[in-house]
């Protein structure tokens, strides 16, 4: 430094030094986020992993021999013949983790059969080929399960506002959407007017979703207790629509609420009408909130 007095020279490497010394530091501090930051994601996808994992050990005909291979204790699965619902048996009331358990699926007979088993979270598809039909049987009885029927549940792909033409011109437009989807059946909305409840208009049954045969209830108290196993968010085309509201009038048991568009003959921006959110599970799949009777939503389809 020369030309540069003693004292100027001192503190320029001093503030040189300083300079140093922060850069490191943010290096430092940097560093020790972006590792906080890893560990973070890594601990919450091995919390995500074993929340349930299982699969299928053995099938012997009608009897399936399911293992859990997490880290939790697992409730019995579902079992789905067929796209239907199944009765099933075992000891078992809770399957431990690394535990195999033993179930007896009821089916109509001899034969090969698709089977679906649902978790919580988790699904496995597995075939059944029934040479002899196991039942199940205790000291005192024998029981034979029988299979569950099941009906299918969609979310319209057309939105109408609140003037739905009442519950029956509702019903039509669940219907046509149905029939020109190749559905068939019978249909009929969720919706509730001041003298009708949605629950009572459907039968107390299973209903899953047409495309991809995931439950939605496993009955009708199942439906109405506050939460549903699926959100209904497919349409009668198999279209999946992740957000959005649906017309209502319909609290979480099953039954009217006090504002449902005049009985769904209003589009009138001063009266009001129950949503839904078809992207819940909980009890806001059915009851979300009150929106204007001109709004322009979906609404749910049940087959009875």
């Amino acid at each position: 430094m020369k030309g540069v007095s003693p004292i100027i020279a001192v503190i320029l490497l001093i503030l040189i030094a300083i300079a140093i010394l922060g850069i490191s530091s943010n290096m430092f501090i940097s560093i020790q986020q972006s590792s906080s930051e890893q560990v973070g994601n890594a601990a919450g996808a091995q919390t995500e992993n074993v929340r349930e994992v299982f699969r299928v050990v053995q099938t012997d005909n009608n009897n399936v021999y399911i293992r859990n291979m997490g880290t939790l204790d697992m409730a019995p699965p579902l079992f789905l013949v067929d796209d239907a619902l199944a009765g099933s048996g075992s000891d078992c009331t809770t399957i431990k983790p690394q535990q195999t358990c033993e179930f007896t699926v009821s089916v109509p007979g001899t034969g090969t059969y698709e089977l679906v088993i649902e978790g919580k979270v988790a699904k496995l598809k597995a075939t059944l080929d029934v040479e002899t039909v196991v039942t199940t049987t205790t000291t005192t009885t024998s029981t034979t399960t029988t299979t569950i029927p099941s009906k299918r549940v969609f979310l319209s792909s057309s939105a109408y506002n609140g003037n739905l033409g009442g519950l029956a011109g509702a019903d039509a437009k669940c219907q046509g959407l149905a029939e020109a989807a190749g559905l068939g059946g019978t249909w009929v909305a969720w919706l509730s007017t001041s003298t009708v409840d949605a629950k009572d208009r459907i039968p107390d049954i299973r209903y899953f979703r047409p495309s991809d045969k995931a439950t939605v209830a496993t009955s009708k108290v199942d439906l109405t207790n506050g939460n549903i196993n699926n959100p209904i968010n497919i349409d009668e085309k198999g279209a999946i629509s992740l957000s959005g509201f649906v017309w209502t009038g319909t609290q979480a048991t099953g039954m009217k609420d006090i504002r449902y568009c005049e009985e769904w003959t209003s589009s009138d921006n001063a009266k009001n009408g129950l949503v839904g959110s078809r992207s819940n599970t909980d009890s806001k799949w059915t009851k979300l909130g009150y929106s204007m009777c001109n709004s322009f939503f979906r609404v749910y389809c049940f087959e009875t």
